[in-house]
């Protein structure tokens, strides 16, 4: 990881946050311990962030039980978090997770577009599959998902363009980019609508301009989770504005269960042209054993992927494998 360092409290009060008070304690750990009123209400600016994406060669993924202190308090270059938790998020909080622990860091938050949740702040009580029109179906599997008919301006609106709308509080709490899950609905659709890709396409470019004039970042980072395919099934160069993929279970399904080889030199052969295309490929396999484990980051390593492996589908706590810790 570039750029590590350890920011004592002192420093932080004497040379970065003017009025700071003393109200944050510096734990054992050598990192500020985790006060959710002093996180969110306390100004803070990072002292520097001069991390880029290119310098990014490990990272974690976590969507829930977050505990913002434990996020800073990794080495980790990279962080994807649920940008909307029970504690809402703001720029003090995201600084301090980029930069007020353990190393700097980028930050992600979860973007699911082609997907509803029911426990989203947007959710209404009397809605259902149909009601509204572009609640598509249950997404199998997954209770309170529910595909969506991406390409319905309602939709799209409850993902962007008004203060309260999904990206907008995402881009005001200061992340430094964004993962779009739920791209691959666009298979459910193909019969339906025959522009279902093209509108995906149309889609993300969207998100990713609205970002980009929003912020006024040209490097504001657009991963899309899985839909690998999409590099050479779309009608537009799909990768021309995204900055990386997040590809899950390509050598372990969940858990330790190998991907068939077929399929997993499938996923090889359409990750190489993103790597190709020099885009980011951050690769989530489902392996606890330590031969399992030495597998993925071994296979990662000769491709070009950064590897990260998880317990299980939740992403629900940090587990740091022996022998591959952040740097």
């Amino acid at each position: 990881m570039n750029s590590k360092y350890l920011i004592s409290i002192a420093f932080l009060c004497g040379a970065m946050l003017a009025g700071c008070g003393g109200a944050e304690k510096l734990p054992s750990s050598g990192v500020i311990a985790f006060d959710r009123d002093n996180w969110a209400n306390q100004p803070y600016v990072c002292p520097q962030h001069s991390l880029t994406w290119n310098d990014v060669n490990d990272w974690y993924y976590q969507l829930q039980n977050m505990d913002y202190a434990d996020l800073a308090d990794t080495r980790y270059d990279l962080i994807v978090m649920d940008s909307e938790p029970n504690t809402p998020l703001n720029r003090n909080v995201i600084d301090r997770i980029r930069c007020a622990g353990d190393g700097e860091k980028l930050v992600l938050a979860y973007l699911p577009i082609g997907k509803a949740e029911d426990f989203r702040s947007y959710w209404q009580s009397d809605w259902t599959f149909g009601n509204p029109s572009w609640l598509a179906a249950p997404n199998g599997g997954w209770p309170g998902e529910f595909i969506v008919r991406y390409w319905d301006e309602d939709w799209k609106d409850i993902i962007m363009g008004s203060p309260e709308s999904r990206l907008d509080v995402i881009l005001a709490a200061g992340f430094d980019g964004i993962v779009l899950d739920g791209v691959d609905v666009y298979q459910s659709f193909v019969e339906e609508n025959p522009s279902a890709i093209a509108d995906m396409d149309a889609f993300v470019t969207e998100i990713r301009d609205y970002a980009v004039t929003e912020t006024g970042n040209n490097d504001f980072g657009i991963f899309v989770q899985n839909t690998e395919e999409l590099i050479n099934e779309s009608s537009i160069d799909w990768t021309n504005n995204l900055t990386g993929i997040i590809k899950l279970a390509h050598y372990y399904a969940p858990v330790d269960q190998p991907v068939e080889t077929q399929l997993s030199n499938w996923y090889t052969e359409q990750l190489s042209l993103w790597t190709a295309a020099s885009k980011i490929v951050l690769s989530v396999d489902y392996a606890t054993t330590a031969q399992n484990v030495a597998d993925v980051f071994s296979k990662a390593a000769e491709f070009g992927y950064v590897a990260l492996t998880v317990p299980n589908q939740q992403f629900d706590r940090i587990v740091v494998p022996n022998g591959y810790e952040p740097d």
